[in-house]
């Protein structure tokens, strides 16, 4: 399952099928090309250039949408911040793509919310709880004991960037989680990995 789809799942309330992100946070769209992002840090294929962003390689990945957001970045190398609103537009809306892929896979329902005049909406409640449950597992393993990699630190992250990392965990794991973000700018110079994550995070705060 790909970042961006675990994170779906654990920003949709599972009811109502809405996206719950606190205000004033990241734009949901944003968080989604985001964990793209992220998921192809983790697999090296994004490496920092001269404080951008840019593509490594020209092979295929194993995901349309993240061949979509090489592609993005196959153009010219972006600071994070604009590499993550290129990716969200290329996509736009991306939630909806993420959610109707999971709504194909038996993961979501799919409702058509008739409650607006102009144009119906669609809304995704949960049709997997156990796909959550694991998605939930993640977030704990996540802010564990244990090491964590660029796809643990990076649900942390976004979580964290969408505000709702603290209704995951409990207070030590969360100071765990939030130490563990603050960490990355101390990452050791020859986990490239890491270090693109950390500019990517710093990008997204600063920009």
């Amino acid at each position: 399952m790909l970042l961006a789809e675990r994170l779906v799942l654990l920003l949709l309330d599972p009811k109502r099928g809405e996206w719950r992100v606190a205000p004033q946070r990241t734009p949901a769209d944003e968080l989604c090309a985001t964990a793209l992002l992220v998921q192809l840090i983790a697999q090296h294929r994004i490496a920092v250039h001269g404080g951008r962003l840019a593509a490594v390689g020209q092979l295929p990945s194993s995901h349309v949408l993240l061949d979509g957001t090489l592609a993005v970045l196959a153009h010219q190398p972006l600071a994070p911040a604009q590499a993550v609103i290129q990716v969200a537009r290329h996509f736009a809306p991306l939630r909806v793509q993420l959610c109707e892929g999971l709504f194909r896979r038996d993961l979501l329902h799919r409702e058509r919310d008739t409650r607006f005049l102009r144009r119906t909406r669609l809304r995704y409640p949960l049709r997997s709880l156990q796909a959550r449950n694991e998605a939930i597992a993640a977030v704990h393993a996540a802010a564990g004991t244990a090491p964590a990699g660029v796809i643990d630190l990076g649900l942390l992250l976004l979580l964290d960037l969408a505000g709702r990392l603290a209704d995951y965990l409990d207070a030590d794991a969360h100071e765990r989680a939030v130490q563990r973000l603050l960490q990355l700018g101390h990452a050791a110079p020859r986990d490239e990995a890491l270090q693109t994550l950390a500019r990517l995070r710093d990008g997204l705060i600063d920009g």
